[in-house]
């Protein structure tokens, strides 16, 4: 039992080390129990791991301390249900659910599971406010449940780089979403898969935030610096946490020719006021930022999101003597590229934010769900003004009725 113990609590903190990009630099056997040592490419910290289930984090101050012995204390509290210990699943459940459950407290997630019937074991992971259930099959096939949120779409696009990566997911079958016919790959997309192709990829950041503003990176990778960012563990940003963010960011910039363009929160109001549609608004953007990163370096592929039509895009770049070749991909994070400019993007959106918390004295939540975005709200239309909203917010949002009604 109390190895048992051990390996879980060990595998655990690789599944978390590797979900963040980081590196395990040695592990060994010490006395009654396991050492990892792990770095984020600036500081060390050994991890020890003992038999009797307890573990000790050592090292310099920092965020990759810090951030392990935060996981570590979440995975603690949630480790007290049971349930995953007394139900008998085969090793591919297993598996899959142990991913699943250092994925949800990486998040600060809670997660609890239970076996249902016909051998379904059902996950269930929550922020609090929102759960979002999964059933894992015997065969191990995955079924991500619950209405449509920011929650489930993290959960669902972590999944699916899962399933991409060679080796540990190989034998699970693709989610019943996947199963039927498939749509032919665009030419540009097989060109890349035959040969490396340098190219553009852009992303953005804070389209789903109520505070804060828009963000769209750009990055320019050739075969060089693929090799090299995949070896950083560039991934889409959503799957990493903001201090590991900030840290690749500064790798990346150090790498990759690049740009980042913030559209502060008031600028987007007056953009939206005239454009009224979202996705022309992020079309604009994008050529814009694809414009000016053209300036830096001459490319001939660009790839981005899947947002919206990309006739807007080249129309902006034609009126600028611009000729380029653009691909929109669903899930387009997993190139490289747009999974580097994604962590440019949000990297910015983090240190505006913070900025604008000063700005009204308390910290802005992220997100648009956050019951405390409303009573935040509120707090600066009362203390400042509703000019000062327009200058944190997205004022299309809903969230704007709801807080101007009471205040």
């Amino acid at each position: 039992m109390a190895e048992s113990k051990l390996q879980a609590n060990i595998d655990a903190f690789r599944d978390f080390v590797h979900t963040n990009g980081w590196t395990i630099l040695e592990e060994r056997k010490i006395q009654n129990g396991f050492q990892l040592l792990v770095t984020d490419g600036i500081t060390r910290v050994a991890i020890d791991c003992y038999t009797n289930g307890n573990a000790s984090i050592r090292g310099s101050t920092g965020t990759l301390k810090a951030d392990l012995q935060n996981w570590w204390q979440q995975r603690k509290a949630s480790s007290a249900s049971p349930l995953l210990e007394e139900a008998k699943l085969s090793a591919t459940v297993r598996t899959i659910v142990e991913a699943f459950r250092a994925f949800a407290v990486s998040q600060g997630w809670t997660p609890a599971g239970r076996m249902i019937h016909n051998g379904i074991y059902q996950l269930h992971l929550t922020n609090g406010n929102i759960t979002v259930p999964i059933d894992v099959y015997t065969t191990g096939k995955v079924l991500i449940q619950g209405n449509p949120s920011e929650m489930r779409s993290i959960i669902e696009q972590w999944w699916q780089q899962q399933q991409t990566r060679s080796g540990l997911w190989e034998q699970a079958p693709a989610p019943v979403e996947q199963l039927p016919e498939q749509t032919p790959v665009p030419s540009s997309s097989s060109l890349l898969e035959k040969d490396f192709v340098a190219h553009i990829g852009l992303d953005e950041s804070g389209k789903g935030d109520y505070f804060g503003p828009l963000v769209i990176g750009a990055v320019y990778v050739d075969e060089r610096t693929e090799s090299r960012l995949k070896a950083l563990g560039v991934r889409d940003s959503k799957l990493l946490t903001d201090s590991r963010i900030l840290a690749m960011a500064e790798e990346i910039k150090a790498l990759c020719p690049h740009l980042v363009v913030p559209i502060e929160p008031k600028r987007y109001n007056e953009l939206y006021n005239k454009i009224h549609h979202l996705n022309r608004l992020l079309a604009w953007g994008h050529a814009w930022t694809l414009e000016q990163m053209l300036e830096k370096v001459p490319s001939n592929l660009a790839i981005i999101d899947q947002f919206g039509d990309k006739s807007y895009i080249l129309q902006a770049l034609r009126e600028k003597g611009r000729s380029i070749t653009i691909e929109q991909r669903p899930r387009a994070e997993e190139d490289v590229a747009v999974a580097a400019a994604s962590i440019l993007a949000r990297a910015r959106f983090v240190q505006q934010l913070e900025q604008l918390s000063r700005r009204v004295g308390q910290t802005l939540p992220k997100g648009a769900s956050d019951p405390a975005i409303v009573e935040v709200g509120r707090e600066i239309v009362s203390k400042y003004g509703r000019e000062m909203l327009g200058e944190m917010a997205k004022l299309h949002f809903k969230t704007t009725q709801t807080i101007l009604q009471t205040s």
